[in-house]
C-alpha cells in the first residue's frame, strides 16, 4: 500500500495539497475496504504532472481544463505555449535584476577594497 504520507514525500506535495486535489477532482485515489487512500501509479503519475504544470506557473483551472480535454491537443498546446511565452518574459526581467545585482555587489566590492586600502595605509 502506498500511503499518503510516502507520496508526499516522495513529491515534496503536502498531504494536505493532495487531499485539496483530489477534492477538487484533479486526482483520483482507489481506496481500501478500510477507505484508506492506496496511491497507485496513476494517480502519482498525474500528481507529478500537477507539480511540474505548478512549477511553470499554471493554475489549478488549467490544469483542471488540460486535464479534462487531453485528445484537444491544440488547446493544450495553445495553453502551454501561451505560459512559456510569459515564462520567458519573466526571466528576461530575472536576468536584468541579476545584472543589476551583480553591477551593484562589483560597485560595493570595489568601494569595500578602497576603504580597507585606505586604512592601511594609515596603520
Amino acid at each position: 500500500m502506498v500511503t499518503i504520507a510516502t507520496v508526499a514525500g516522495r513529491t515534496g506535495i503536502s498531504a494536505y495539497n493532495l487531499r485539496f486535489y483530489e477534492k477538487e477532482g484533479l486526482i483520483s485515489v482507489p481506496r481500501t475496504k478500510a477507505g484508506i487512500r492506496d496511491f497507485d501509479e496513476a494517480a502519482e503519475s498525474r500528481i507529478n504532472a500537477i507539480r511540474h504544470y505548478r512549477c511553470a506557473g499554471l493554475s489549478l483551472a488549467q490544469i483542471k481544463e488540460v486535464f479534462a480535454n487531453t485528445d484537444k491537443h491544440e488547446m493544450i498546446i495553445e495553453v502551454l505555449k501561451a505560459r512559456k511565452k510569459e515564462m520567458e518574459k519573466e526571466l528576461a526581467e530575472l536576468e536584468k535584476s541579476m545584472a543589476y545585482l551583480d553591477k551593484k555587489i562589483n560597485i560595493h566590492q570595489e568601494r569595500m577594497n578602497e576603504e580597507a586600502a585606505a586604512k592601511a595605509s594609515l596603520v
